[in-house]
């Protein structure tokens, strides 16, 4: 996806057609990581480890441009606060314990390079990070809040966010972590010669990347919900529905990225289940369906799916023209790649004749 490529502040992240490309520029702001559904990215300075603060204090996070002098004491300082991923949030409200989380906008972040000019990078997933623990039973004075603290402009270094604490790893090294982290996950296209072998064998083309993002999320939320006494959010499980037009082509299963969509075999019906705890909504599937017939929803229920659904159910059949068994809707007689060689041979046919006999008529 093209999720970190938005994100950058500085536009100096690309996607290319095989890898990305990252130009000179890089504000190590960490904006990118935020971004990723996948958590695939990491960028120095953001590990969340709490300093030795007196208990009962609360925990202040502050942005790493302010002076440590003026800063507040003992405050967990990372490289830029637009940084810090929804997880991350969740994190700092588990290891608090019964302290507060404040984070501090020194009013800086409009005039920032890696601000990108709004009020606060951090606003949306803080947002989403509260709205997430008020769910999960955290009071509302537990709840991580942002606090104004302005600071002179005077006093603001020119630098960027992650000074003096550039990312450790030199630019290709970057690079090549990205790369590597997400190129499995990427899709690739899917020829009509491949897409009747899939469908002929449903078994995935490529293993499917774990989401680490997303599993830390729930992670974090499933013990915060036992530790105050409610519930992980229903809506972090989405609803996937497929219509009666789905012709079992299982590209859906072969582009998921995270392996929420797998092939099933069950006496002699086949078709695709659903593990909504993998799903990142990333709309991948609904893309790649020939017929449209996936509908990605929020979820419905107050309690979210504990096992995998089976969304589809298609029969064994024989082929009547080529006699191979294949999967399909109830009223098909004939496989994919049957179908196709027909449905050539009728445009081959309608091509050479029904033209010729349009010229001659001229």
């Amino acid at each position: 996806c093209d999720r970190c490529v938005e994100a950058c502040p500085a536009g100096v992240l690309h996607r290319g057609e095989e890898v990305f490309s990252l130009d000179e520029g890089c504000l190590g702001c960490g904006r990118c990581a935020a971004a990723c559904p996948m958590g695939a990215l990491r960028i120095d300075g953001f590990s969340i480890g709490l300093p030795a603060a007196a208990r009962g204090h609360a925990v202040a996070v502050d942005c790493r441009k302010v002076p440590p002098e003026i800063s507040t004491e003992r405050a967990v300082r990372v490289p830029c606060l637009g940084g810090l991923a929804v997880s991350d949030l969740l994190a700092l409200r588990l290891v608090a314990g019964r302290r507060t989380v404040v984070l501090h906008d020194r009013g800086w972040c409009a005039q920032c390079p890696a601000g990108a000019g709004v009020s606060h990078p951090l606003e949306t997933a803080l947002s989403t990070a509260r709205a997430w623990l008020a769910e999960t039973g955290v009071p509302a004075r537990l709840l991580p809040r942002l606090e104004r603290r302005p600071l002179p402009p005077a006093v603001r270094p020119s630098g960027s966010p992650a000074a003096p604490h550039a990312m450790s790893a030199p630019r290709r090294a970057f690079l090549k972590r990205l790369t590597g982290g997400l190129g499995t996950a990427l899709s690739e296209a899917v020829a009509p010669e491949a897409a009747a072998a899939r469908a002929a064998d449903p078994r995935p083309a490529r293993e499917p990347v774990r989401s680490f993002e997303r599993e830390r999320r729930l992670g974090l939320l499933r013990r915060l919900a036992a530790n105050y006494g409610g519930r992980v959010p229903a809506e972090l499980f989405p609803v996937l529905e497929v219509d009666a037009s789905c012709r079992n082509h299982q590209l859906c299963v072969t582009l998921c990225p995270t392996g929420a969509l797998r092939a099933y075999t069950a006496k002699e019906t086949r078709g695709i289940a659903f593990d909504a705890a993998a799903c990142i909504a990333c709309g991948q599937c609904l893309s790649a369906c020939p017929e449209r017939a996936i509908s990605l929803l929020p979820q419905r229920a107050n309690h979210p799916p504990r096992q995998p659904s089976r969304l589809t159910h298609h029969e064994a059949r024989g082929c009547a023209q080529c006699g191979r068994e294949f999967y399909d809707r109830s009223d098909e007689v004939l496989c994919l790649g049957c179908r196709r060689a027909q449905d050539f041979a009728k445009t081959a046919f309608d091509t050479l004749f029904f033209s010729e006999t349009a010229r001659e008529e001229s």
